[in-house]
């Protein structure tokens, strides 16, 4: 779906220059990505998830978009929760670089719990707030 596009290279250079997959694959060897993945898609295959939701679900639009080549900012803009990615991205690198907060979130507890707790816990925007201030995804939601 993302081969060859521009922010799959993005991410590839953020993986210390490991292909996209080969980084989620020895992600998924410290912790079931994939598995955590398809939990989130309810049971479902996370491949059958993306080509179900597809019809009309916000990821996969977004997704489908970025293959088009719609900038990722004015698609998830809908997603930040009343705050432009591009802000919320410029105040996260103000304390820690992108990859590093990557590798926190993803460390610091189980990637759904974490999802959900975003998703339920606490508005986005609060979160990003938060980790715009030093102040780690995992202590501010312990």
């Amino acid at each position: 779906m993302a081969h060859g596009m521009p922010l799959v290279k993005k991410m590839s250079e953020m993986a210390h220059g490991m292909p996209l997959v080969e980084k989620m694959s020895e992600m998924a060897h410290r912790m079931p990505l994939v598995e955590k993945m398809s939990e989130m898609a309810h049971g479902m295959p996370l491949i059958k998830k993306m080509s179900e939701v597809a019809h009309g679900m916000p990821l996969v639009k977004k997704m489908s978009a970025m293959a088009l080549g719609i900038p990722l900012v004015k698609k998830m803009s809908a997603m930040a929760h009343g705050m432009p990615l591009v802000k919320k991205m410029s105040e996260m690198a103000h304390e820690m670089t992108l990859v590093k907060k990557m590798s926190e979130m993803v460390h610091g507890m189980p990637l759904v719990k974490k999802m959900s707790e975003m998703a339920h816990g606490m508005p986005l925007v609060k979160k990003m707030s938060a980790m715009a201030h030093g102040m780690p995804l995992v202590k501010k939601m312990s």
